[in-house]
């Protein structure tokens, strides 16, 4: 596959795998870099601004896409825009990656299932800065990977791994989470018995070093893991999706709950700790989740898209509004008549303030704000590709989307 950039241009290739070892997956950390998976489990790394720039002009100014095969060693964590290959985990593939937005954090899931933890900024003596493996999960399939701003989400399969959910057949598991807390994110309850881990999630700056069970989704059977900055969500088998830490937008998509301050006076969102069930539109089991800073959005089996949180620059899709009293900030759909009602959404990305959809027709529409981009209700920014590669993964990155097809 290639990988593709969008944002305040058109659409144009960046980085094409050669054809012995295509791109499979892409991820962003956030903060100008990104990754890519290839079918071999190599990894390539690049800062996006630069990598734009840098990238070979062709006769008629529109940048070509860089070869892997011609891609420099990387010496180090953020080295430049020039794509380059990254050599981890000494030959080992690696199948699933994803980047905290706040902190110098990559996971590394390599085959075997073994998870591995990376920060380029802490150096050792020597000055290597190695991967080290992550303590504290079970020896099962890691499904999914999700980090937020310095929290990270670890979906691993159940013993039985395989069964029959409401959204067909599938592998669904278990939810554990490690990182800061300070706002609730890792969604393990204040035990006024354990005042070591309330210290460590209210106080730590680095928060819990083990991914720890989340005991509230035990018996949940949950099929994707997402992370906002400092909150989290899961998308469960059954269609419903599940919410916790900050909701000072109603991010969480749960009905409010009110602090005062200890003045009296202020009445503020209060953050959820454990995880708790969004209240989405009736009769829409969903099939897709994704966060922006403050937003979320889901697709639903009929593809609607419901949208709720930070609405200020028109990431709802319904106009621009920050935050509406409950239920007028209740999870909805987009405003209607503005998406093609004959061509199936087939995924939708958010940005840190954009909601984007992709077409089965290789259109895409995007509403909020990215860059000088601006627009309250979904619009059109790639037109339909006719004989388009099927899309294999979709990411944000900044003010731009990154795809790969």
């Amino acid at each position: 596959g290639m990988v593709f950039l969008g944002g305040r241009s058109p659409f144009l290739p960046l980085l094409q795998g050669s054809k012995a070892d295509s791109i499979t997956n892409v991820t962003s950390d956030g903060r100008g870099g990104a990754f890519a998976i290839t079918a071999s489990g190599g990894v390539v790394n690049w800062a996006l601004p630069d990598g734009v720039r840098n990238a070979r002009t062709a006769a008629g100014g529109r940048p070509q896409a860089a070869s892997m095969r011609e891609l420099p060693t990387l010496k180090r964590w953020g080295s430049g825009g020039t794509p380059a290959m990254l050599s981890l985990l000494a030959g080992r593939a690696v199948r699933a990656i994803a980047a905290c937005s706040g902190m110098a954090r990559v996971l590394l899931c390599a085959e075997g299932d073994e998870l591995f933890q990376w920060e380029p900024e802490s150096r050792r003596q020597d000055g290597a800065a190695l991967p080290y493996p992550v303590k504290g999960l079970p020896d099962r399939r890691v499904l999914r990977l999700a980090c937020g701003n310095a929290h990270c989400l670890a979906l691993v399969a159940t013993e039985s791994g395989f069964r029959s959910t409401g959204l067909g057949p599938g592998l669904s598991g278990e939810v554990y989470s490690w990182g800061r807390g300070a706002e609730g994110q890792l969604g393990h309850a204040l035990d006024d018995d354990d005042d070591d881990l309330r210290k460590t999630l209210t106080g730590s700056a680095r928060g819990l070093e083990n991914p720890m069970l989340i005991e509230t989704l035990s018996g949940l059977p949950t099929v994707d893991v997402q992370c906002g900055p400092d909150f989290s969500a899961v998308l469960l088998a059954s269609g419903s999706v599940w919410t916790w830490g900050k909701n000072d937008d109603l991010q969480l998509g749960q009905r409010p709950e009110y602090a005062q301050s200890p003045e009296g006076r202020n009445l503020s969102l209060k953050t959820a700790w454990v995880p708790g069930e969004a209240e989405m539109p009736p009769d829409s089991p969903v099939v897709q989740i994704t966060c922006g800073d403050a937003h979320m959005a889901a697709l639903t089996d009929d593809g609607a898209i419901v949208c709720w949180g930070n609405g200020e620059s028109g990431q709802l899709g319904r106009g621009k509004n920050r935050i509406r009293p409950w239920p007028a900030g209740a999870p909805d759909v987009v405003e209607s008549g503005y998406l093609p009602e004959a061509v199936n959404v087939v995924s939708i990305v958010c940005g840190p303030r954009l909601c984007s959809a992709f077409l089965a027709d290789g259109s895409v529409f995007a509403w909020g704000r990215a860059g000088e981009f601006f627009q309250q209700f979904p619009t059109q920014v790639r037109s339909a590709q006719p004989g388009a590669p099927r899309l294999l993964a979709a990411t944000a990155a900044g003010d731009a989307l990154l795809l790969v097809g």
